[in-house]
């Protein structure tokens, strides 16, 4: 991999990272795509890591003073940080499915996305890719605001979110 190639995969990432789609994913489509070359499974393992690396402590950085604010509140009892309580324990509990589906199909994916065993012609990295936005297409005519920086659904009303 030459220097152009890890610059434009590590602008990908950066683009990617806060969209509700697998950066990884593209990581892996983009080499495709441009037949990119790194070397063995490990090496690109090794980079994907190094660009996620990247990216967290870039976040860490800048959202700094917000991240001890909520760690902080995570075990309050003061009831004026109860929003950043709530907060914090929906960190941890959202984490929880992907840290179970990481623990539980670590082989798998390494196959399947990593070394290449089970060749899809790029398109089981496609599918991982767009997958999140058929979860978001699925909804239908749900309607999303912003709340503290996400876009979330509206409260379900009625079996359906609104």
């Amino acid at each position: 991999m030459d220097i152009l190639q890890a610059i434009w995969l590590g602008v990908l990432q950066g683009l990617t990272e806060f969209l509700p789609i697998s950066s990884s994913a593209h990581l892996i489509l983009m080499r495709f795509w441009f037949g990119w070359e790194i070397g063995d499974p490990q090496t690109e393992l090794v980079f994907d890591v190094a660009l996620h690396v990247g990216t967290l402590t870039a976040i860490v950085v800048y959202f700094w003073r917000d991240l001890v604010r909520i760690a902080g509140a995570a075990f309050s009892t003061d009831p004026e940080r109860a929003i950043d309580k709530r907060l914090a324990w929906g960190i941890v509990v959202g984490c929880i499915p992907a840290a179970l589906v990481g623990a539980l199909f670590e082989d798998t994916i390494e196959e399947v996305f990593r070394l290449g065993d089970y060749d899809c012609g790029g398109a089981d990295a496609g599918l991982a890719a767009g997958g999140g936005g058929a979860v978001f297409v699925s909804v239908g005519d749900a309607d999303y605001f912003w709340r503290g920086g996400l876009v979330v659904p509206q409260p379900i009303q009625g079996g359906r979110a609104r």
